[in-house]
């Protein structure tokens, strides 16, 4: 995971694992990230609040980095709506793509493939009749 210098630092302090670190990073740039469309739309804080379901007043502090209590999901349907994009389009962007997670997914789901001509004729006749799979004899 790739995590900025100050949140890694901050985590190690208050001993929390690597994941709380990352979470807490993923908080701040996506706090950040609510500022600056905050500010730079064209909607005022009543409209904005009125389309994510939430308080002027809540939106005025997340503008002004006063709002300490502001969950994730908040922030991301914020940024979904000012940015007018679907809020899975912004989850999958902010998801990390670490290589080796999904190698170890691939190897996982290749490896629970199942090599039929390894089975024996009586268990795959079970097999079929169970799950009404054709064997190639």
């Amino acid at each position: 995971m790739k995590i900025r210098k100050e949140a890694k630092k901050l985590a190690e302090d208050l001993n929390l694992t690597e994941v709380d670190a990352y979470m807490m990073d993923l908080k701040a740039k996506l706090y950040s990230k609510s500022s600056e469309l905050i500010k730079a739309s064209k909607l005022t804080h009543e409209q904005i609040a009125k389309l994510i379901g939430t308080s002027r007043s809540r939106i005025n502090r997340i503008a002004n980095f006063g709002e300490n209590n502001v969950s994730i999901e908040l922030l991301i349907k914020l940024i979904s709506v000012l940015e007018g994009k679907p809020a899975i389009k912004l989850a999958v962007r902010l998801i990390p793509k670490n290589k080796a997670i999904m190698a170890k997914k691939r190897k996982a789901k290749n490896s629970s493939k199942i090599n039929y001509s390894d089975i024996p004729a009586s268990t795959a006749k079970e097999l079929a009749k169970a799950k009404r799979i054709k064997f190639n004899k």
